[in-house]
């Protein structure tokens, strides 16, 4: 940083004056500029699958949560009403392929290529997917591995779009300048990590990588665009700002972040594009007198299948959001059904909407590794592990995607045995599809969580069940058969105050006891931290509350180094922590239990604030004035 300043120093007083100048004539420039934005494109090319359903293609269809098969389709038509527009410029910022597959590289540049035949301009920036990453075909049963490209190799195939026309470029990253229009010069930044280990493997791949050098870079780029008269138009694919709300946002914004940002104030830049999250999502970012807003756009082939327009007239910036309103037919791969092809050709979004309800949530379930899950619990290798392995996996299975209403297991007729009324809604119909909801209600943007929303009552009688089919499986009396230093334990008498009290006993049943048994937790000693020693349930109790008196002070949260959530602490814990904790029945029966539902009420009302709470500017139409204009 010092570098930085000390150039600025020499520099500005020499281009102060020529600044000035030009800058307070950017609004005689370029009457309008009319911009479109895609995003997290993702594609998979039709060279990777071929005409036939193939056993390896159904499981990628199955189970991904963006419209997998569609996604050529959905950007080739996605071009032709581009080509069709008003608009000059196509920007996209980011995973232009779903696994870096150098075919499907070809295929987009092919279509953006066909844009610039019509006599528009595309510029594009490299994601996470695109570099280096493990790319596949699955024309055979069984997929198999393909060309993937390097960086040197994405710039070639994108020359025409961004590379070619460079006036400078990085020589350690993809990130690169270049001319919009008269008014707005592109700085695309290149926050990827893709460097591969030395036994050819690629770690980190979600993961941003600013660095020094970068930050370098940036702030001389923005320097000569100060210079030049030119107002910035920035783009990248990992976020600078968080968009998910202040819990969850530091797994997805970029590193250096602080400094990031710092750059971007010292020249007043008013605005960026981003990917990467999915979602549709403005934030803000304030600082004195200096306002940055970032525009990040959610999947092409996800959720509402979104595409942005920039407007800038002269007096104030508009961001706009259409979503793509049918496909092409001719476009739609030859694998899928005529019934399926009728479905998204009559209703394109209804298909989108009934795909992800299941492939969606599927995606996710299915990320979850029961082995690693039993291995932290300390089950695992032997045959009674195996067949925990096994029985447990089916069972998750089957509660995930049990029916609400219907059928022979349900949850309606489950929360009947305890006198509960589930309510009823007509956009879901398994405890997937409820999951799913909240996460698509984040994904659309402009996101508002109703009170009294009948979705969050069933999904905290999902909760609820969810405890219930862990009791019905015994689940810790079988861990204990296969590690005896784990205890068991038996829930199945407290389930009834579960369900119509919301509160789950703990102490009597020793599951903070458990839970110190635990081998991933055993091994960092965190009952050791605390100071706390295990033995009955009246102890147990004590703890609990030691635990608790811990997190007022301060000290658990630094234990755990938690600095995400300590702005709850106040919270959670209010009132002595009276809402969360019962020691009615502590003096009588040694019983302690946690108010379950409280801490689910207040998960929703505190935790979801830019999650399922939208915060700031408007998420999918929204129109702002530049810091220049208002001077």
């Amino acid at each position: 940083m010092k570098k930085r300043c000390m150039v600025m120093m020499v520099l500005v007083t020499l281009i102060g004056i020529l600044s000035v100048c030009t800058l307070s004539g950017c609004n005689d420039k370029a009457e309008q500029t009319n911009f479109t934005v895609f995003s997290d494109i993702h594609i998979v090319s039709s060279e990777q699958y071929g005409d036939t359903m193939t056993a390896s293609l159904y499981e990628k269809v199955r189970k991904n949560e963006k419209v997998f098969g569609l996604t050529e389709a959905l950007f080739r038509t996605a071009i032709d009403n581009f080509i069709a527009s008003d608009s000059p410029v196509l920007i996209i910022t980011g995973d232009l392929t779903d696994d870096g597959a150098k075919v499907a590289h070809q295929e987009v540049a092919r279509q953006l290529a066909r844009a610039e035949q019509a006599g528009k301009k595309c510029f594009v920036i490299n994601g996470n997917h695109d570099i280096n990453n493990y790319s596949k075909s699955y024309k055979k049963e069984i997929s198999e591995s393909i060309d993937n490209v390097s960086p040197e190799e994405f710039a070639e195939i994108y020359a025409d779009f961004g590379y070619n026309e460079a006036l400078e470029r990085d020589e350690n990253t993809l990130s690169y300048t270049a001319e919009l229009n008269e008014k707005y010069r592109l700085i695309a930044v290149d926050t990827a990590h893709y460097t591969l280990e030395e036994d050819g493997s690629l770690e980190g791949r979600h993961l941003p990588d600013v660095t020094d050098e970068l930050l370098d870079w940036l702030y001389f780029q923005l320097l000569q665009c100060r210079s030049d008269g030119k107002e910035p138009f920035l783009i990248t694919h990992f976020p600078v700002l968080s968009h998910v709300g202040d819990l969850a946002g530091q797994f997805t914004y970029i590193n250096r972040r602080e400094e990031f940002l710092q750059v971007l104030e010292d020249y007043d830049v008013s605005f960026g594009f981003c990917g990467h999250v999915h979602q549709q999502d403005i934030a803000t970012y304030t600082h004195e007198d200096y306002t940055f807003y970032e525009v990040e756009t959610g999947s092409l082939t996800f959720t509402t299948l979104p595409v942005r327009t920039f407007t800038d007239d002269g007096k104030e910036v508009r961001i706009t959001t259409e979503s793509i309103p049918s496909v092409n037919p001719d476009y739609i791969p030859a694998f899928y059904s005529q019934e399926e092809r009728q479905e998204i050709v009559s209703n394109l979004q209804q298909y989108v909407l009934e795909y992800e309800n299941t492939a969606f949530g599927t995606h996710y379930y299915e990320k979850v590794d029961w082995d690693e899950i039993l291995a932290m619990l300390g089950a695992e290798g032997t045959e009674d592990a195996n067949q925990l392995f096994l029985d447990l996996s089916k069972a998750a299975s089957d509660f995930f995607y049990m029916p609400l209403y219907s059928g022979q297991k349900n949850l309606k007729s489950i929360c009947s045995e305890y006198g509960i009324d589930i309510p009823v809604v007509d956009d879901c119909d398994t405890v997937c599809s409820v999951v799913v909801y909240f996460v698509k209600k984040n994904f659309g943007g402009d996101e508002k969580l109703e009170e009294g929303d009948d979705h969050l009552a069933l999904l905290k009688y999902a909760v609820y069940t969810a405890v219930r089919t862990l009791s019905d499986f015994r689940l810790t009396e079988r861990i204990h058969a296969c590690n005896e230093d784990i205890s068991a334990y038996d829930i199945s008498g407290d389930l009834e105050k579960l369900y119509t009290e919301g509160k789950l006993e703990v102490c009597k049943n020793d599951l903070l006891g458990i839970i110190g048994e635990i081998p991933v937790i055993a091994k960092i000693g965190f009952i050791e931290k605390l100071k706390i020693e295990l033995s009955d349930a009246t102890n147990n109790a004590s703890t609990i509350k030691a635990l608790l008196d811990g997190i007022v002070d301060g000290g658990l949260l630094e234990i755990l180094e938690l600095p995400a959530v300590t702005q709850y602490t106040d919270v959670l814990l209010a009132d002595g922590y009276g809402d969360y904790l019962d020691y009615s029945e502590f003096e009588e029966d040694d019983k302690v239990y946690i108010h379950l539902s409280n801490i689910i009420d207040a998960f929703i009302e505190n935790f979801t604030d830019g999650l399922l709470n939208d915060e700031g500017a408007p998420d999918n139409n929204f129109a702002f004035v530049l810091q220049k204009y208002e001077e």
